[in-house]
């Protein structure tokens, strides 16, 4: 296989990570990505000096050289078409892109698809933070990039204070509407509760649950189904 293409990949993964970083005017996402893709271009040049090493001493032949190569090829070339469909995006709508970009162009290619798993994974941690703040707390942390589902906007309206942001739903994770207005509900419940309950502004969510991207829709859908029932459970008590 031709590895010719490599070093052009390289360098535009490289470029990408340069461009963005330290990233915080390209929001806590594409920070998260950038830093897993900068991880991963050490992991690369490590492979390249084993290899090197390895020819030099006889532990491989050119040959062997060459199919390390064209696999190396073949994962830098998705971090390349990577950092080309996410260039302007940010938040759930950056995470939307890689996951359109590994259902769609990606179909059966597993080192791909392992690959943009782990972009995915690791992009997902900012968001899936806010998500479970804001379902625990009705908490929304300063979001300057409007990277959230929900977003605060500036209302006297409490219906409309909290909005959902449809552009930063994670297709796949919040297939269903019910879902997604569970998700605005609790965090307004919440919210309202601890304005309520001077006290509950000291106290933390003591649940343990790690939110990660690779939870399933059902997983996701019954998580929030849960926290909805507490919130609104815990507004109604404070109400009676």
């Amino acid at each position: 296989k031709d590895v010719a293409p490599l070093p052009s990949c390289l360098a535009q993964v490289r470029k990408f990570v340069g461009q963005h970083t330290p990233g915080y005017e390209y929001g806590g996402v594409m920070q998260a990505l950038v830093e897993c893709l900068d991880l991963m271009l050490i992991e690369h040049a490590s492979t390249v000096l084993q290899c090197q090493e390895q020819f030099r001493n006889g532990e491989l032949t050119l040959k062997d050289v060459q199919l390390r190569l064209a696999s190396t090829l073949d994962s830098m070339s998705v971090l390349s078409r990577s950092c080309t469909v996410v260039q302007d995006q940010k938040g759930g709508a950056l995470l939307n892109s890689l996951r359109e970009l590994q259902l769609n162009q990606y179909q059966g290619d597993e080192n791909a698809h392992r690959i943009l798993h782990r972009l995915l994974e690791s992009a997902a941690v900012p968001f899936m933070s806010r998500l479970r703040e804001w379902l625990g707390q009705g908490v929304l942390s300063d979001d300057p990039h409007q990277e959230f589902m929900v977003q605060r906007k500036h209302s006297k309206s409490w219906s409309e204070k909290y909005v959902v942001s449809t552009e930063n739903i994670l297709e796949g994770h919040f297939a269903k509407t019910t879902t997604i207005h569970q998700v605005g509900a609790t965090g307004r419940y919440r919210n309202a509760a601890r304005l309520c309950d001077k006290k509950m502004l000291d106290q933390s969510d003591d649940d343990t649950t790690e939110l990660t991207y690779v939870a399933s829709a059902a997983s996701m859908s019954s998580y929030v189904r849960a926290k909805h029932e507490q919130a609104s459970s815990a507004l109604q008590q404070l109400l009676m």
